[in-house]
């Protein structure tokens, strides 16, 4: 994110929004959720695990899939997140909140010295686990962790899913004679349409 956040965002929730925020503001449609664990629940049992490449807004990949982003290897994990919504160049360490280790799991279960109370504090007196937005390799999650009283920012993943099958096209009343009238072990028993579609053309 282009903004930075003192440790009480919240909670994931309140995480969550403040990435879709940046997103509306930025025009990039879709849905965003922050890269962030609390003491509970982890980055990895929130976010969709996509098949498709991680890219930043300039095209640049990041990892061919989430099997590539969480593997903890700097060959998979190709470039840094250092470009932020309005896709600028985040320049030098940049700290991010994370509390979440290389492969999505949880850094620290300690609410109070791992995640900021689970996003809800800002006290010195508590603390949790950032990355940098500078790194390729686990330091882009797995840095150290700092006082929640820190502005730090967060990565924010736009979640897509695969798409679904285009379906077939309602059978046409040639295309269905045609499948009636040959046998099912027949190889040209492949009709390329949708013989339990309701609407004929």
């Amino acid at each position: 994110t282009s903004t930075t956040y003192n440790g009480n965002l919240g909670g994931l929730s309140g995480a969550d929004a403040k990435c879709q925020d940046r997103a509306s503001a930025a025009n990039l449609g879709g849905t965003w959720k922050a890269w962030l664990s609390d003491s509970t629940t982890s980055a990895a049992s929130r976010l969709n695990h996509s098949n498709n490449p991680y890219k930043l807004l300039d095209g640049t990949k990041i990892a061919d899939s989430w099997t590539a982003l969480t593997t903890g290897s700097s060959s998979s994990f190709t470039n840094p997140i250092n470009k932020d919504e309005k896709n600028t160049l985040i320049a030098g360490f940049s700290p991010v909140w994370t509390n979440t280790q290389w492969h999505g799991g949880i850094t620290s279960t300690n609410a109070s010295y791992g995640s900021c109370n689970n996003w809800t504090n800002f006290s010195s007196n508590q603390s949790a686990g950032y990355g940098g937005a500078v790194f390729s390799g686990n330091n882009w999650t797995e840095g150290t962790s700092g006082p929640c009283s820190s502005q730090f920012r967060l990565y924010c993943f736009e979640q897509t899913s695969a798409p679904s099958p285009t379906p077939a096209p309602a059978c046409t009343l040639q295309q269905l004679k045609d499948a009636f009238g040959t046998k099912t072990g027949d190889s040209k028993f492949n009709p390329s349409c949708d013989l339990n579609n309701d609407t004929f053309i």
